[in-house]
């Protein structure tokens, strides 16, 4: 019984690590994949991109599936820093390309890979694109 389930567990190992990609996971925004999104490719491909950076991950907002969910504002986590020029790709966690200075951002009690900014009593949630 313990040789099939170590074999078992062998296999779906096998499995599960020759489905990855060494590279990173593809992540997509408007359903486009590619392997790692940076500031500067979102915006080079979407000059109206509306995204920010916080603790070194980029996060975007206007996805459709998640503008359709229900989300609780948790603890509030940071604030908008600086908005960027446009065409400027140097970012540092804070940043953002359309949100203002000092408009709040909050974790979504919901989701971990969700951030809601509040900014002039509008809610936008923003979906993590990329870590690192």
């Amino acid at each position: 019984m313990k040789k099939m389930f170590l074999v078992f567990t062998m296999l779906f190992c096998a499995v599960l690590f020759s489905c990855s990609n060494e590279e990173g996971e593809t992540v997509g925004v408007d359903g486009v994949e590619q392997e790692r999104w940076t500031v500067e490719s979102i915006l080079e491909e979407y000059p109206e991109a509306d995204i920010f950076l916080y603790n070194g991950s980029i996060y975007t907002t206007n996805i459709d599936w998640v503008d359709e969910l229900t989300l609780t504002k948790g603890e509030k986590i940071g604030v908008i820093t600086e908005q960027a020029e446009k065409g400027d790709t140097n970012y540092e966690n804070g940043t953002a390309s359309k949100l203002t200075e000092g408009t709040i951002i909050y974790k979504a009690e919901e989701r971990e890979d969700i951030l809601i900014a509040e900014e002039n009593d509008k809610i936008s949630y923003y979906l993590i694109q990329t870590e690192g």
